[in-house]
């Protein structure tokens, strides 16, 4: 896949259609995309990024809470 042209599928994926419509006359003829809503693009990967950083710190948290529950649920030894 050439990362210098836009697919409006790859963008349906993660972005509201009301950007995608949007970004449309921004598209050239060869799938290209002129600079024309840079900020809005730059502002929707800023937002995932975000997203991604709490979703980062929500498995951590998570796994923490798992791992001390399996701690406490595991048999303790017998002493001989």
């Amino acid at each position: 896949m050439d990362p210098t042209r836009l697919k409006i599928g790859d963008l349906a994926a993660g972005l509201p259609a009301r950007t995608i419509r949007d970004l449309l006359p921004c598209v050239r003829q060869d799938g290209t995309v002129t600079l024309c809503k840079l900020d809005t693009l730059e502002q929707h990967l800023q937002g995932l990024d975000d997203r991604i950083t709490a979703l980062q710190e929500t498995h951590s948290s998570l796994s923490v809470l798992v791992t001390a529950a399996r701690a406490e649920e595991a048999p303790i030894p017998a002493r001989p």
